[in-house]
C-alpha cells in the first residue's frame, strides 16, 4: 500500500504535468503535450489521440513544434519520463516507445536504437523506483520489458530487419550461400530476443490496469510477429537443408532446439495472459511437426534418414 509520502509525490508529479501541459498550449508545443499525455500518472492506457500524433509525426504527417520535428528530439523528450518516480509513468513510457517501434516510421526506430543503451539502461532507470513498495507488482514487468526492448533494437540494427515489414520475406526464395548466411544470422540474433520476451515475469491478477494491458498487447503482437518471422526461415532451411554447408548445419541444430523450446514458451505465456480478453490468440502456435523436425535434426547432425524395412515377401506365391 502506498504511503502518504508516496501518494503526495505522485500527486505532485501529476500537478506539475498539468502545469506543463497548460504551458505547452500557450507555446503551441505539441511534442511536450503529447509526451505528457501519453505517459500520464493514471492507470489507463497511453492516450490514443496523442500517441497517434507522435506516430504521424514520425511519418512526417504532423508537426509537433510548428516545424519538422527531429526524431532524436522526440526520443530524448520521451526518455526523460523514465526518470519519474512512478511505475505507471515508466511502464507507459516503455509502451509508447514500443508502439512507436511498431507503428512509427523507421526513422523513429533508428533514433530509439541509437539511444537504446542509455534509454533502456536497467540500473540507471530503475534505481529511482526500485525502493517503492507499491512498485513491486509492476517492477517485474518493467524490468523484463526494458531488457526486451533494448535487445529488440539491437537485433533490428544488426540484421536490418524490421518485424513490422518482415512479411515481405519470401519463403520461396531459391537457395544461395549468401541468403543462407542471412537466415542463420537472423536466427542467431532474434531467437535470444524471443527468449527474453518469454522470460518476462508476467502476472495477470483479477484486476489489471489499462497501462499493463497496453504493454502486454504490444508484447503479444511482437510474439506473433517473431514466431512468424522465425518459423518461415526455419521452413526455408528445412526445404533446402541438403544445400547448407556442414559448418552451418552444426550451428543450426542448437538454434532449432531453441526455436522449439521458445514455441512452447510462447504458448505458456499465452496461457498466463488468456485471463484478459483480447490478449492471447484463441489457438496454440506450433513448431515444425515431429517427422519433419527429426529429419531436420538428422540432416544437421550429418545422419541419413532411416530406411523403411522392406516388406517380407518370402511367403508370397511365385
Amino acid at each position: 500500500m502506498a504511503t502518504v509520502e508516496q501518494t503526495a509525490k505522485k500527486f505532485g508529479g501529476s500537478v506539475k504535468d498539468d502545469v506543463l501541459i497548460a504551458f505547452s498550449r500557450v507555446t503551441d508545443d505539441h511534442l511536450t503535450r503529447a509526451v505528457l499525455k501519453t505517459t500520464a500518472h493514471t492507470p489507463d492506457a497511453p492516450n490514443q489521440k496523442h500517441l497517434q500524433r507522435l506516430i504521424q509525426a514520425s511519418h512526417g504527417n504532423f508537426s509537433l513544434k510548428g516545424t519538422p520535428t527531429s526524431m532524436d528530439e522526440v526520443t530524448s523528450c520521451l526518455a526523460k519520463r523514465l526518470h519519474v518516480r512512478d511505475t505507471l509513468v515508466v511502464l507507459k513510457t516503455l509502451t509508447v516507445f514500443h508502439l512507436l517501434l511498431q507503428g512509427g516510421h523507421e526513422s523513429i526506430g533508428e533514433a530509439i536504437a541509437n539511444q537504446s543503451r542509455t534509454i533502456f539502461d536497467l540500473g540507471r532507470q530503475l534505481k529511482d523506483i526500485a525502493d517503492s513498495p507499491e512498485a513491486m507488482d509492476q517492477i517485474r514487468l518493467i524490468r523484463g520489458y526494458m531488457k526486451y526492448l533494448d535487445e529488440r533494437c539491437i537485433a533490428t540494427a544488426r540484421t536490418q530487419v524490421r518485424l513490422e515489414t518482415d512479411s515481405e520475406y519470401a519463403s520461396q526464395l531459391p537457395y544461395s550461400p549468401e541468403l543462407c548466411t542471412k537466415v542463420v544470422t537472423f536466427l542467431r540474433e532474434w531467437l535470444p530476443v524471443l527468449r527474453t520476451m518469454t522470460s518476462i515475469d508476467i502476472r495477470v491478477e483479477s484486476e489489471i490496469d489499462g497501462a499493463s494491458i497496453a504493454a502486454l498487447k504490444a508484447l503479444m503482437k511482437d510474439s506473433r510477429s517473431l514466431y512468424a518471422s522465425i518459423t518461415v526461415r526455419m521452413v526455408w532451411l528445412l526445404d533446402r537443408i541438403s544445400h547448407v554447408e556442414d559448418d552451418q548445419r552444426k550451428e543450426l541444430l542448437p538454434l532449432f532446439d531453441t526455436y522449439c523450446e521458445q514455441v512452447d514458451a510462447i504458448n505458456r505465456m499465452y496461457a498466463v495472459v488468456e485471463k484478459v480478453d483480447g490478449l492471447a490468440p484463441n489457438v496454440s502456435i506450433q513448431a515444425i511437426p515431429g517427422p519433419a523436425a527429426e529429419k531436420f535434426r538428422r540432416a544437421c547432425r550429418g545422419e541419413s534418414s532411416p530406411q523403411r524395412p522392406k516388406a517380407d515377401t518370402s511367403d508370397e506365391p511365385p
